[in-house]
């Protein structure tokens, strides 16, 4: 079985992580390498974008439970299969 590699930049927002997720990817796809981008939880699905700007102006506290049951799906449902394919 292939296994893939993930690579997770955090940090505050505008701090460049986007900025260097996109060169990264671009250097790797040249490289000949299959690359995934994603934003990131209550973001890479139409309904969790939705989410997000409904909740931007509530407490996070209301939105974190949320966040936290994205992140999950997210991870089974996406990263984990494109982690196993390679």
């Amino acid at each position: 079985m292939k296994t893939g590699k993930l690579i997770v930049l955090e940090g505050s927002c505008g701090t460049g992580k986007s900025t260097l997720a996109h060169y990264l990817k671009e250097s790797f796809e040249s490289r000949g390498m299959k690359t995934i981008y994603n934003h990131g939880s209550l973001s890479f699905t139409k309904i969790g974008r939705e989410f997000k700007k409904i909740t931007q102006s509530y407490p996070e506290v209301f939105s974190t439970s949320y966040y936290i049951a994205d992140l999950i799906q997210l991870t089974v449902r996406f990263i984990r299969p494109w982690l196993e394919e390679g």
